[in-house]
């Protein structure tokens, strides 16, 4: 039962890094279509916070999959 649910977790983990990684590329899209620094400004947090997300959720993913190495 927790290995299924870790399982779970980790193909959630990987579609959720897939979802960010287009919805950065969408905003970046956005922003070279209507370029002000407001909108600049926001990309620039919005890929950080994203980055940021990404980064431990990889590392969740690195994790999950040494233990299951182990195992």
């Amino acid at each position: 039962m927790y290995h299924d649910r870790e399982s779970i977790r980790h193909q959630f983990a990987s579609f959720l890094l897939l979802a960010l990684e287009f919805l950065i590329a969408a905003d970046i899209i956005l922003t070279v279509i209507h370029p002000t620094f407001e909108e600049i400004a926001i990309l620039a947090s919005i890929v950080a916070i994203r980055t940021v997300i990404s980064y431990f959720l990889e590392k969740e993913i690195r994790d999950f999959n040494a233990q299951n190495q182990e195992i």
